[in-house]
């Protein structure tokens, strides 16, 4: 056995040497359109890709199936996409043409009375009150009371035809609406979008806002990176990702901020913003369209020419804090109970990055991975893989879906790294 521990530890070694652990894996069966224009995410997990020429096309198992729903629908080149607290799906198209399905995407309805305009419905946002607004890419914003059955133009106050080039919708905790132009920055409304004001965002080409539970206004724009608002958008600050054009925003249940980029691939912030790491590893195509997040916290990701990708895990872990104190350095203790059935914890320290200086780590976040590799070295199961702050955490595994068995598990972070054996006993 002890030759058997040291050939596994030999193979894990060689195996994040030569092949490190991707955080994106290609998601593509049965996908036949590469270019991904928008993503949603309904209530049952069943993820939704609109394709430009292919129309709508469903995984109801987590991206790795899909199948082609487009009963109904007499356009196929899909922008955008919203779906409402009944599980209506709303689909805007290229041609200013919007659908509606009631029933998971088996069947599409047009709905286009008093929806004039022939541009691009690029975006969609629904209040709580379920009014759905619907922004064009040429004629502005419109507005439906009554589920998409039928719609008016609200424009009042953009007054300019460049303002009315509308790429991107978000609304807050208080129901103001605030819509991305693409030549004029960011509009804001107050009033149910009756009326609009600008704001003083100096970078007027807008592509994406998202707004995270605090209400702060996420803003990607044009070549001008990532730029955010504590106040409602009456002040804003750059917050990173100078010159990079970013294309979409998604926000997880830990309040991760990720930030899709058109040539750059995804970026991840968590410190809302503050800071940026890029997680590339497994992306081949770096042109990002939309983003998705899914409760369990697996992101997905668009792109132009290369399908779907999805995160190899979540991107939100259930490792938990345990002491604030700053460890002088890394450590990984045996886990307990062992031998286990069906679960163990699985303590670590990790240091403040100041604190190693010398290796040439300044930050206060240190970017740390906990996974599990069975006797072969092959891996099953990614615990921690994420930024985090220097303190002591527990991570609960639950192995229930592995058979018995000896399992090594590895703490890797920067130039630590360290390897400790685990035994599932049922």
């Amino acid at each position: 056995m002890k030759n058997l521990f040291y050939i596994a530890l030999f193979t894990i070694n060689a195996m994040q040497l030569l092949n490190a652990q991707n955080f994106w894996e290609q998601i593509n069966n049965g996908i036949t359109n590469n270019y991904i224009y928008s993503l949603a995410i309904n209530s049952s997990g069943h993820v939704f890709a609109g394709s430009d020429g292919e129309g709508v096309f469903l995984s109801t198992n987590n991206g790795n199936n899909w199948s082609k729903v487009n009963t109904g629908l007499t356009s196929t080149n899909i922008r955008s996409f919203a779906i409402n607290s009944n599980g209506h799906i709303f689909c805007g198209t290229s041609n200013g043409k919007v659908f509606r399905s009631t029933d998971k995407g088996s069947n599409w309805t047009q709905i286009n009375s008093g929806l004039t305009t022939t541009y691009s419905i690029g975006s969609f946002a629904i209040n709580s009150s379920g009014h759905v607004f619907a922004g064009s890419m040429g004629d502005g914003i419109y507005l439906s009371t009554d589920n998409g059955n039928n719609w008016a133009q609200i424009n009042t106050g953009l007054s300019i035809a460049v303002s009315k080039d509308i790429r991107t919708l978000a609304i807050n905790s208080s129901g103001h609406i605030f819509a991305g132009t693409f030549g004029n920055g960011v509009y804001r409304s107050t009033d149910n979008g009756n009326n609009w004001t600008k704001t003083n965002l100096s970078k007027t080409e807008i592509r994406f806002i998202a707004i995270n539970s605090s209400d702060h206004i996420l803003v990607g724009a044009n070549r001008g990176g990532l730029h955010r608002s504590t106040d409602n958008g009456d002040s804003w600050t750059q917050v990173g990702l100078a010159n990079i054009t970013v294309s979409s925003l998604a926000i997880n249940s830990s309040g991760h901020i990720f930030a899709g980029t058109f040539g750059d691939g995804v970026y991840r912030s968590t410190d809302n913003g503050s800071s940026w790491t890029l997680l590339n590893s497994g992306l081949t195509n770096a042109d990002i369209l939309p983003l998705a997040i899914n409760s369990s916290g697996y992101i997905f990701a668009g792109t132009m020419g290369g399908g779907v990708f999805r995160s190899v895990a979540s991107t939100v872990t259930s490792v938990e804090e345990i002491n604030k104190e700053i460890p002088s350095s890394f450590i990984l203790e045996q886990n307990y109970p062992n031998p286990f059935n069906p679960s163990t914890n699985i303590e670590f320290s990790v240091p403040s990055g100041r604190d190693l200086a010398k290796s040439g780590r300044i930050a206060d976040f240190g970017f740390v991975s906990l996974k599990v590799y069975d006797i072969l070295g092959r891996e099953v199961a990614t615990l921690v893989n994420e930024n985090l702050k220097a303190g002591t955490y527990n991570y609960n595994f639950d192995a229930s879906k592995l058979s018995s068995g000896v399992y090594f598990y590895q703490l890797k972070s920067d130039n630590f790294i360290e390897t400790k054996k685990m035994i599932l006993l049922r």
